[in-house]
């Protein structure tokens, strides 16, 4: 059975001239007793919306094996699914208009069961269209 509470909260404010946004999610699966919840806390400064303009983040992620469908859970955080928590920080800087150039690392580990802790480094060039 699934049937899920979702929680979300952000707030955006400017400190030192820059962009400072903080935010929050938790999730929780009513229709189960355990292993039934989700967490996340991050914060991002800055915003990387034109040629040498950046910015820069990290959060912190929590997801228990029942909290949602693994299906629908992020696929760079671990393996993807649930059942892992862990550490995401990231940078980007713009390049040319419309487009970033970034990299982000997760440094993840099971909530329960087998103790597998995951790194991954990824690099990644974004233009919107």
């Amino acid at each position: 059975d699934y049937d899920e509470l979702n929680l979300l909260g952000e707030i955006n404010a400017q400190a030192l001239g820059q962009p400072v946004k903080l935010h929050g999610d938790y999730v929780k699966n009513v229709a189960i007793a355990d292993n039934d919840e989700g967490w996340a806390l991050g914060f991002k400064v800055g915003k990387a919306d034109k040629p040498r303009a950046w910015e820069a983040g990290y959060s912190y992620a929590r997801l228990e094996p029942d909290a949602v469908l693994g299906l629908f859970a992020d696929s760079d955080f671990g393996d993807g699914g649930t059942n892992r928590s862990g550490h995401v920080y990231y940078a980007a800087i713009g390049t040319l208009k419309n487009s970033t150039l970034g990299f982000k690392w997760f440094v993840t580990e099971e909530v329960t069961g087998a103790d597998s802790a995951i790194d991954r480094f990824q690099l990644d060039w974004n233009t919107k269209f």
